[in-house]
């Protein structure tokens, strides 16, 4: 069961913002929903935590 230890001990060790992306659903992540909580963090990141998305109308679209 993943319950954020590798953040944790990130954390404790090297004082880093760390978050933890936890399923607990006897499966394995996929590369989407790994995508999507990347770019939801580095959206965060762009507008300074606000949750709003910088310099967009908030609508996202992957090129591939």
């Amino acid at each position: 069961m993943n319950t954020g230890q590798l953040a944790m001990i990130l954390r404790a060790e090297y004082l880093v913002d760390a978050r933890s992306l936890s399923k607990v659903a006897g499966l394995p992540f996929t590369a989407g929903e790994v995508e999507v909580e990347i770019r939801k963090c580095l959206g965060d990141v762009a507008d300074g935590g606000t949750g709003e998305q910088a310099g967009g109308n908030g609508n996202t679209r992957s090129t591939r």
